[in-house]
Protein backbone atom coordinates (compact mmCIF):
# COMPACT_ATOMS: atom_id res chain seq x y z
CA UNK A 1 0.00 0.00 0.00
CA UNK A 2 2.85 2.37 0.81
CA UNK A 3 4.48 1.65 -2.55
CA UNK A 4 1.17 2.25 -4.34
CA UNK A 5 0.69 5.59 -2.55
CA UNK A 6 4.25 6.65 -3.36
CA UNK A 7 3.74 5.71 -7.02
CA UNK A 8 0.51 7.73 -7.12
CA UNK A 9 2.37 10.68 -5.60
CA UNK A 10 5.10 10.49 -8.24
CA UNK A 11 2.47 10.52 -11.00
CA UNK A 12 0.75 13.53 -9.42
CA UNK A 13 4.06 15.36 -9.22
CA UNK A 14 4.70 14.63 -12.91
CA UNK A 15 1.28 16.01 -13.88
CA UNK A 16 1.82 19.14 -11.78
CA UNK A 17 5.23 19.61 -13.36
CA UNK A 18 3.66 19.59 -16.83
CA UNK A 19 0.96 22.07 -15.90
CA UNK A 20 3.46 24.39 -14.27
CA UNK A 21 5.72 24.05 -17.27
CA UNK A 22 2.97 25.52 -19.43
CA UNK A 23 2.81 28.68 -17.36
CA UNK A 24 6.07 29.42 -15.56
CA UNK A 25 8.97 31.36 -17.08
CA UNK A 26 11.75 28.82 -17.70
CA UNK A 27 15.35 29.39 -16.72
CA UNK A 28 16.99 26.95 -19.14
CA UNK A 29 16.60 26.80 -22.90
CA UNK A 30 15.40 23.63 -24.64
CA UNK A 31 17.28 23.21 -27.89
CA UNK A 32 17.10 20.78 -30.77
CA UNK A 33 17.65 18.85 -32.84
CA UNK A 34 18.59 15.49 -31.33
CA UNK A 35 22.23 15.35 -30.28
CA UNK A 36 24.99 14.07 -32.58
CA UNK A 37 25.59 11.26 -30.07
CA UNK A 38 21.96 10.05 -30.36
CA UNK A 39 21.97 10.48 -34.15
CA UNK A 40 25.16 8.43 -34.46
CA UNK A 41 23.59 5.70 -32.34
CA UNK A 42 20.44 5.76 -34.51
CA UNK A 43 22.53 5.44 -37.67
CA UNK A 44 24.45 2.51 -36.23
CA UNK A 45 21.31 0.65 -35.16
CA UNK A 46 19.20 0.84 -38.31
CA UNK A 47 17.01 3.84 -37.45
CA UNK A 48 18.51 6.35 -39.91
CA UNK A 49 15.70 5.85 -42.46
CA UNK A 50 13.07 7.21 -40.04
CA UNK A 51 14.53 10.74 -40.03
CA UNK A 52 13.85 11.36 -36.35
CA UNK A 53 15.90 14.57 -36.46
CA UNK A 54 13.39 16.23 -38.85
CA UNK A 55 15.85 18.94 -39.80
CA UNK A 56 13.50 19.94 -42.62
CA UNK A 57 11.52 21.72 -39.89
CA UNK A 58 14.69 23.18 -38.40
CA UNK A 59 16.29 22.77 -34.97
CA UNK A 60 12.82 22.52 -33.40
CA UNK A 61 12.05 19.36 -35.37
CA UNK A 62 13.39 17.13 -32.59
CA UNK A 63 15.24 17.05 -29.28
CA UNK A 64 16.94 14.67 -26.89
CA UNK A 65 20.09 12.63 -26.49
CA UNK A 66 23.34 12.42 -24.59
CA UNK A 67 26.32 14.67 -25.15
CA UNK A 68 28.69 11.70 -24.96
CA UNK A 69 29.01 8.20 -23.49
CA UNK A 70 29.89 9.53 -20.05
CA UNK A 71 26.57 11.31 -19.51
CA UNK A 72 24.44 9.50 -16.93
CA UNK A 73 20.67 8.95 -17.08
CA UNK A 74 19.17 9.19 -13.60
CA UNK A 75 15.47 9.83 -14.25
CA UNK A 76 12.99 7.69 -16.15
CA UNK A 77 13.24 8.93 -19.76
CA UNK A 78 10.21 10.73 -21.21
CA UNK A 79 8.95 10.53 -24.80
CA UNK A 80 6.84 13.52 -25.87
CA UNK A 81 4.17 13.27 -28.60
CA UNK A 82 2.86 16.59 -29.95
CA UNK A 83 -0.50 17.28 -31.55
CA UNK A 84 -1.77 18.00 -35.04
CA UNK A 85 0.06 20.80 -36.93
CA UNK A 86 2.58 21.13 -34.11
CA UNK A 87 6.28 20.32 -33.78
CA UNK A 88 8.62 18.85 -31.18
CA UNK A 89 9.79 22.30 -30.02
CA UNK A 90 8.52 25.78 -30.87
CA UNK A 91 8.56 26.59 -34.58
CA UNK A 92 6.16 29.54 -34.70
CA UNK A 93 3.50 31.27 -32.59
CA UNK A 94 1.01 28.44 -33.18
CA UNK A 95 3.34 25.44 -33.26
CA UNK A 96 4.85 25.91 -29.81
CA UNK A 97 5.57 22.23 -29.25
CA UNK A 98 6.92 21.11 -25.88
CA UNK A 99 9.25 24.10 -25.54
CA UNK A 100 8.12 25.47 -22.18
CA UNK A 101 7.35 22.05 -20.70
CA UNK A 102 10.81 20.71 -21.52
CA UNK A 103 12.41 23.90 -20.20
CA UNK A 104 10.53 23.50 -16.94
CA UNK A 105 11.73 19.90 -16.59
CA UNK A 106 15.28 21.17 -17.14
CA UNK A 107 14.88 23.26 -13.99
CA UNK A 108 13.77 20.13 -12.10
CA UNK A 109 16.99 18.14 -12.57
CA UNK A 110 16.00 16.49 -15.84
CA UNK A 111 18.40 16.63 -18.77
CA UNK A 112 17.91 16.37 -22.52
CA UNK A 113 19.41 12.89 -22.23
CA UNK A 114 16.18 12.02 -20.41
CA UNK A 115 13.64 13.81 -22.66
CA UNK A 116 12.95 12.96 -26.30
CA UNK A 117 10.71 14.23 -29.05
CA UNK A 118 10.40 14.01 -32.82
CA UNK A 119 7.99 15.85 -35.09
CA UNK A 120 5.38 14.06 -37.16
CA UNK A 121 3.53 15.63 -40.08
CA UNK A 122 4.15 19.34 -40.60
CA UNK A 123 3.13 22.61 -38.99
CA UNK A 124 0.60 23.69 -41.63
CA UNK A 125 -2.77 24.27 -39.95
CA UNK A 126 -4.40 24.28 -43.38
CA UNK A 127 -3.51 20.59 -43.70
CA UNK A 128 -4.68 19.58 -40.22
CA UNK A 129 -7.94 18.06 -41.49
CA UNK A 130 -6.00 15.79 -43.86
CA UNK A 131 -4.06 13.98 -41.14
CA UNK A 132 -5.14 10.72 -39.59
CA UNK A 133 -3.67 7.67 -37.81
CA UNK A 134 -1.98 6.23 -40.87
CA UNK A 135 0.30 3.19 -40.75
CA UNK A 136 3.46 5.08 -41.70
CA UNK A 137 3.10 7.70 -38.94
CA UNK A 138 2.18 5.22 -36.21
CA UNK A 139 4.96 2.83 -37.21
CA UNK A 140 7.55 5.63 -37.31
CA UNK A 141 6.58 6.98 -33.88
CA UNK A 142 6.59 3.47 -32.43
CA UNK A 143 10.11 3.00 -33.75
CA UNK A 144 11.07 6.26 -32.04
CA UNK A 145 9.75 4.87 -28.75
CA UNK A 146 11.73 1.66 -29.27
CA UNK A 147 14.87 3.60 -30.19
CA UNK A 148 14.71 5.76 -27.04
CA UNK A 149 14.13 2.66 -24.90
CA UNK A 150 17.17 0.90 -26.37
CA UNK A 151 19.40 3.98 -26.45
CA UNK A 152 18.77 4.95 -22.83
CA UNK A 153 18.82 1.29 -21.66
CA UNK A 154 15.76 2.05 -19.56
CA UNK A 155 13.36 -0.69 -18.49
CA UNK A 156 10.34 1.58 -18.96
CA UNK A 157 9.54 5.05 -20.32
CA UNK A 158 7.08 7.82 -19.50
CA UNK A 159 4.90 9.17 -22.33
CA UNK A 160 3.52 12.72 -22.31
CA UNK A 161 1.19 13.50 -25.20
CA UNK A 162 -1.13 16.23 -26.40
CA UNK A 163 -4.19 16.35 -28.66
CA UNK A 164 -3.84 13.99 -31.64
CA UNK A 165 -0.52 12.92 -30.15
CA UNK A 166 -2.55 11.26 -27.37
CA UNK A 167 -4.43 8.95 -29.70
CA UNK A 168 -1.31 8.25 -31.78
CA UNK A 169 0.58 7.35 -28.61
CA UNK A 170 -2.24 5.12 -27.42
CA UNK A 171 -2.11 3.15 -30.68
CA UNK A 172 1.67 2.92 -30.44
CA UNK A 173 1.34 1.34 -27.00
CA UNK A 174 -1.69 -0.77 -27.87
CA UNK A 175 -0.17 -2.27 -31.02
CA UNK A 176 -2.25 -4.55 -33.21
CA UNK A 177 -3.53 -3.72 -36.67
CA UNK A 178 -4.64 -0.58 -38.47
CA UNK A 179 -7.18 -0.69 -41.27
CA UNK A 180 -6.60 2.06 -43.79
CA UNK A 181 -9.38 3.91 -45.68
CA UNK A 182 -8.53 1.89 -48.82
CA UNK A 183 -9.11 -1.35 -46.92
CA UNK A 184 -5.44 -2.28 -46.61
CA UNK A 185 -4.24 -3.61 -43.25
CA UNK A 186 -0.93 -3.05 -41.53
CA UNK A 187 0.50 -4.75 -38.45
CA UNK A 188 1.91 -2.39 -35.81
CA UNK A 189 3.23 -5.04 -33.44
CA UNK A 190 2.55 -6.42 -29.95
CA UNK A 191 1.44 -4.21 -27.02
CA UNK A 192 4.11 -2.11 -25.30
CA UNK A 193 2.09 -1.67 -22.11
CA UNK A 194 4.69 -3.29 -19.88
CA UNK A 195 7.30 -0.82 -21.16
CA UNK A 196 5.33 2.31 -20.16
CA UNK A 197 5.51 3.54 -16.59
CA UNK A 198 3.34 6.69 -16.74
CA UNK A 199 1.14 7.74 -19.66
CA UNK A 200 -0.21 11.30 -19.63
CA UNK A 201 -2.59 12.49 -22.31
CA UNK A 202 -3.54 16.17 -22.45
CA UNK A 203 -6.72 17.12 -24.34
CA UNK A 204 -6.80 13.94 -26.39
CA UNK A 205 -9.81 13.04 -28.56
CA UNK A 206 -10.02 9.63 -26.92
CA UNK A 207 -13.68 9.05 -27.75
CA UNK A 208 -13.93 11.25 -30.83
CA UNK A 209 -13.85 14.85 -31.95
CA UNK A 210 -17.00 16.97 -31.79
CA UNK A 211 -15.82 18.93 -34.83
CA UNK A 212 -16.25 15.71 -36.83
CA UNK A 213 -20.01 15.49 -36.27
CA UNK A 214 -21.88 15.55 -39.60
CA UNK A 215 -18.62 16.03 -41.51
CA UNK A 216 -17.99 14.05 -44.71
CA UNK A 217 -14.96 11.90 -43.91
CA UNK A 218 -13.96 11.98 -47.57
CA UNK A 219 -13.68 15.75 -47.28
CA UNK A 220 -11.89 15.68 -43.90
CA UNK A 221 -9.78 12.50 -43.62
CA UNK A 222 -9.06 13.36 -39.98
CA UNK A 223 -12.71 12.40 -39.33
CA UNK A 224 -12.37 8.99 -40.98
CA UNK A 225 -14.27 6.38 -38.94
CA UNK A 226 -11.59 3.72 -39.45
CA UNK A 227 -8.32 5.38 -38.51
CA UNK A 228 -9.05 8.75 -36.99
CA UNK A 229 -11.17 10.83 -34.64
CA UNK A 230 -14.32 8.77 -34.93
CA UNK A 231 -17.52 10.55 -35.94
CA UNK A 232 -19.71 7.95 -34.23
CA UNK A 233 -17.92 8.51 -30.92
CA UNK A 234 -18.44 12.26 -31.28
CA UNK A 235 -22.18 11.66 -31.65
CA UNK A 236 -22.06 9.62 -28.44
CA UNK A 237 -20.36 12.50 -26.64
CA UNK A 238 -23.19 14.84 -27.62
CA UNK A 239 -25.79 12.28 -26.58
CA UNK A 240 -24.12 11.80 -23.20
CA UNK A 241 -23.85 15.57 -22.76
CA UNK A 242 -27.56 16.04 -23.45
CA UNK A 243 -28.47 13.18 -21.09
CA UNK A 244 -26.38 14.58 -18.24
CA UNK A 245 -27.76 18.06 -18.85
CA UNK A 246 -31.30 16.70 -18.56
CA UNK A 247 -30.33 15.11 -15.24
CA UNK A 248 -29.34 18.54 -13.94
CA UNK A 249 -25.54 18.31 -13.98
CA UNK A 250 -23.88 21.77 -13.92
CA UNK A 251 -22.53 22.88 -17.30
CA UNK A 252 -19.10 23.50 -15.76
CA UNK A 253 -18.78 19.75 -15.03
CA UNK A 254 -19.66 18.94 -18.60
CA UNK A 255 -16.82 20.93 -20.10
CA UNK A 256 -18.90 23.90 -21.21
Amino acid sequence: MVFFQEHQLSIMKLVVSIMLGLHLLPFLLAQGPITPHFQAWLNAHGYEKYDFAREDIGPSGSFGGKIDDSEMIRNTPIVFMHGNSDSALQTNNFSTGWQMTVEYFLTQNYTLAEMYGTSWGNTSTALAVLRYHDCETVHRLRQFFNAVLQYTKATRLHIISHSMGVTLARKIVQGGRIKQPNGAMCEIGPPLTALVDVFIGLAGANVGLCACVNVDENFWPTCNHLVSLVVIAAHKILQQYKSLKLLGFPAILLGK
